[in-house]
């Protein structure tokens, strides 16, 4: 499945997020956000289905609850996070916990984000991954 015309891939979006949790550099002016190259889409792309969970439901709470205590995760926009949560459970679903996780340290998480973003998303919506995440 390739990516359309103006359409961001997963793994696009993957590193957007990851962005809010990578290193940065401030040079003069300009803050610069150093996220590793992504891997290629072909070898790499974990298409979800769309969201079952609208923001705002329940589960989206439980997600932003577990996030919270991290300011690395309060600029990200709640709809990207949640999209992304969605993500990673079909991730655990399809290719498993630890490829799931290799990737988003690809897409420019450091491990410990990594894992705090799985065990939230787990706990808001695929709580059966949730004692494999801790």
């Amino acid at each position: 499945m390739g990516a359309r015309s103006g359409v961001a891939t997963p793994l696009a979006l993957l590193a957007a997020v990851a962005a809010g949790c990578g290193s940065t550099t401030t040079t003069s002016s300009t803050t610069v956000i150093q996220v590793p190259p992504l891997p290629s889409p072909s070898s790499t792309a974990v298409s979800a289905p769309p969201p079952e969970a609208s923001p705002g439901t329940d589960q989206d709470r439980v997600l932003f609850s577990q996030l919270a205590d991290d300011p690395s995760f309060r600029s990200i926009p709640r709809g990207q996070l949640v999209e992304k949560a969605h993500e990673i459970c079909y991730g655990f679903d399809t290719i498993g916990k630890t490829e799931t996780i290799s990737k988003m340290m690809d897409a420019g998480f450091p491990l410990d984000k990594a894992v705090k973003y799985a065990a939230a998303a787990a706990a808001a919506y695929c709580p059966q991954y949730l004692a494999q995440t801790r």
